[in-house]
């Protein structure tokens, strides 16, 4: 696990690291998480991996194989956050690769589930995700109507960041 740490810094927290060698070490991570066998650990090496990979425009279905992967984990541990960190990939892969029908099914569904999971991390990004799509449908009113909806449930998290991120 605590290679899987490690690498994980290394990944998000060392802007100057280029991107191949970001995602070399995120595939160390869960290669070493597989080793491992720790369910959480996997989790998050597979999301570093993720994100190395949508930061160097890999191909949307291959991030989308390692969300499912991640998905079928995030069900067996029933981690929430996990979950909404995962469906934020496969939704940006479905973004980059023009799949609105699926990405709003998706979203769809992430709205659905939202009322039922009580965390506000997840009821912020469940918004913000939504406002989103409201400027892919050019929605303007309906975007700003999320986004001040998205900042009101953003702000308690960590000062202002989360809804200024992403602003």
């Amino acid at each position: 696990a605590a290679i899987v740490e490690v690498v994980w810094a290394l990944c998000l927290d060392r802007p100057a690291t280029a991107l191949v060698e970001r995602r070399s070490l995120a595939e160390r991570a869960v290669r070493a998480a597989r080793a491992h066998g720790d369910p959480l650990t996997l989790l998050q090496a597979l999301h570093a991996q993720q994100l190395a990979m949508q930061m160097m425009l890999v191909d949307p279905d291959v991030v989308l194989a390692s969300c499912t992967e991640a998905m079928g984990i995030v069900l067996q541990t029933r981690n929430l956050m996990m979950g909404s960190l995962i469906t934020s990939q496969q939704l940006n892969a479905l973004m980059r690769a023009g799949r609105l029908a699926d990405l709003r099914t998706l979203q769809h569904q992430a709205i659905t589930v939202q009322p039922l999971v009580p965390d506000v991390a997840y009821a912020w990004a469940t918004r913000a995700r939504t406002a989103s799509l409201a400027l892919v449908d050019d929605d303007l009113d309906l975007a700003e109507r999320l986004v001040a909806d998205a900042r009101g449930i953003g702000e308690p998290l960590a000062g202002n960041r989360p809804a200024e991120e992403y602003i």
